[in-house]
């Protein structure tokens, strides 16, 4: 409630605006409330210094000027890589029960016959080989490469490496290719 003025005895500070005369709430001393110039309520002495500066309990009515501490970050669980390497399996399987038989027959007979010949060798290079053995290298999933290389590895007659190669089909898009080692390629005759 604004009385027009401060009582007789109290002094508003230069750039402060008198709003009206209470009590403070923690020591019951006379406290002025002015307006700063940016439109902040003060609490102020009768002398005109802030009430802060002389109240025992002024701590407990101070507002930190300091930011909050951020939200924390939630991180994304942990990922679990048996269940990552079991899920990739699990896929693996799917797609190759999804293909035709003669398919799976025939690729895993290129890849042997490949393996055979070749030092190391990609999924683009049994697309090739496929197709030069004057079969249809396309499948409704190309996944299906996978599970032909898989049982290869399984058969021993390949064996992954660290090495990739930009895929050279198109359909591709240069992606990295995982090079294969043959673990049966043959000497070639003297």
């Amino acid at each position: 409630m604004t009385y027009g003025g401060p009582p007789f005895g109290y002094t508003v500070p230069a750039g402060y605006t008198f709003d009206n005369i209470s009590k403070c709430s923690s020591c019951a001393a006379p406290i002025m409330w002015c307006l700063t110039r940016k439109g902040n309520r003060a609490p102020l002495n009768p002398d005109g210094i802030s009430h802060f500066a002389t109240c025992p309990n002024a701590a407990d009515h101070r507002r930190t000027k300091a930011s909050p501490p951020p939200p924390p970050i939630k991180l994304p669980a942990v990922p679990d890589p048996a269940a990552g390497t079991a899920a990739r399996e699990e896929a693996i399987e799917r797609v190759d029960a999804g293909t035709p038989v003669e398919w799976r027959w025939m690729a895993a007979r290129v890849l042997t016959d490949l393996a055979a010949t070749v030092p190391d060798l990609t999924t683009d290079d049994l697309f090739f080989a496929i197709q030069a053995a004057g079969f249809d290298p396309s499948v409704p999933e190309m996944r299906a490469y996978g599970a032909v290389i898989r049982r290869g590895q399984a058969d021993g007659v390949i064996s992954p490496t660290d090495h990739f190669r930009p895929s050279v089909r198109p359909a591709a898009h240069r992606r990295p290719m995982r090079v294969h080692r043959s673990l049966i390629m043959r000497e070639a005759p003297r």
